[in-house]
This record gives C-alpha cells, sequence and structure tokens, in this order.
C-alpha cells in the first residue's frame, strides 16, 4: 500500500488510493490497517452482506441488535472496528445494498431459516404488491418484509434507511456513501436518496 500510495501521489496528487473491505469482523484484521490505513485515501466499507445463512437476519442494520444481527455485524459497529485498527472517521465510506436478500421457510425476522439468496429492487416492489407486509425496524434503522403465507422474509434498503445513514454519516464525521450496484436499483430511487446527503469532507 505505501509503495502503491507513493506511485500514485507522485503521478498526480488529485488521483485517490482506495480499498473496498467487507464491515463486520471478518476482513478488516487482515489488511494489517495498523500500518496501512495511512496510505489510504479512504476505505470503502462494504456494510452488507452481514447475515446469517441460518436465520432470518438484517444484511445491513445501522444499529446492532442482538438475534436481528450477527455479532459485530452492523454499520455502527464495524465503525468502531475500523477505529480500533487505526482507520479515521474521515477515511470510512459507508456501502448501501441496492439489492436485498430473501430469507425462505421462516417464520420472521430472528427465526431459523432454510437460506437466503439476493434479488434486485425491482422484485421487491412485486414483493410489496403479492402480500408481504413491509416493517420498519426502529433499532436497527432498516426495513423488512415478510409474509407470513409464503414464510419468507427479506431484508433491504429503502429511502428512509438510506437518509438515515447519511444522518449517521454526518453525525459521526464519515467520508460518505456509496452502493452496490447502481443497476440493482429501481426508477432511481435508492440512488436518489444516496445523492441527497452530504458530508463535510465531500468537495
Amino acid at each position: 500500500m505505501k509503495k502503491i500510495y507513493e506511485e500514485f501521489k507522485a503521478e498526480n496528487p488529485e488521483y485517490l488510493v482506495t480499498s473496498a473491505i467487507g464491515a463486520g469482523p471478518w476482513q478488516y484484521h487482515y489488511y494489517n490497517l495498523y500500518d496501512s490505513a495511512k496510505y489510504h485515501d479512504y476505505i470503502n466499507m462494504m456494510s452488507y452482506d452481514m447475515q446469517t445463512g441460518s436465520t432470518s437476519s438484517f444484511q445491513n442494520a445501522l444499529f446492532f441488535k442482538s438475534g436481528a444481527c450477527l455479532t459485530q455485524c452492523s454499520v455502527d459497529t464495524s465503525v468502531e472496528l475500523y477505529n480500533s485498527v487505526g482507520v479515521k472517521n474521515s477515511q470510512i465510506i459507508v456501502g448501501v445494498p441496492f439489492y436485498g436478500r430473501v430469507f425462505s421457510e421462516t417464520d420472521g425476522l430472528t427465526k431459523s431459516c432454510s437460506g437466503n439468496f439476493a434479488i434486485k429492487q425491482s422484485a421487491i416492489v412485486e414483493y410489496l404488491k403479492g402480500g408481504f407486509k413491509e416493517t420498519y425496524d426502529e433499532d436497527c434503522q432498516v426495513p423488512y418484509l415478510y409474509n407470513s403465507a409464503t414464510r419468507q422474509f427479506v431484508t433491504f434498503e429503502n429511502s428512509r434507511s438510506v437518509n438515515r445513514k447519511w444522518k449517521y454519516i454526518s453525525d459521526n464525521g464519515l467520508a460518505g456513501m456509496m452502493c452496490w450496484n447502481y443497476t440493482q436499483d429501481y426508477q432511481d430511487k435508492l440512488t436518489q436518496a444516496m445523492y441527497s446527503g452530504k458530508s463535510e469532507h465531500m468537495k
């Protein structure tokens, strides 16, 4: 990272040196961030896919709640993990998913399931027309869907949760927001919500 950083900055000081690293407790400690953080302009913290395969849980929680999230699997707890190895808030870009995850054969949030798979936002819109009830979890600050007839639970992002993440970013001096990925948005609703926020570090 030192060599990459110095080579790029020598070529053009405006070039940005960044990495994309998973949120939660699994990836960050493999990157020797104690030493390499200073050779990053930003780190794109991929704060999605933080769910378990055996329990209906949130893949993208802003705040941790036992049972609804895997241990240390939220934006807030992930920021703490990154801070613990020397990454500054001003370097952290929070990732949001422009897709959802469907948990099958489950009785709802925190209940056992048979596995999960990803779906686009357009499919979530169809689910809303087809008997799924939408709920917003005030503790984790993310929405979810559930259909008791099909026994399916869906964790996803909406404009409200994106806006709430922007408030967290602003309140805590984080660098900004990114997504995975634009092609999975529906009618640009999440994109518009993402563009509506601003960080003090954005030029």
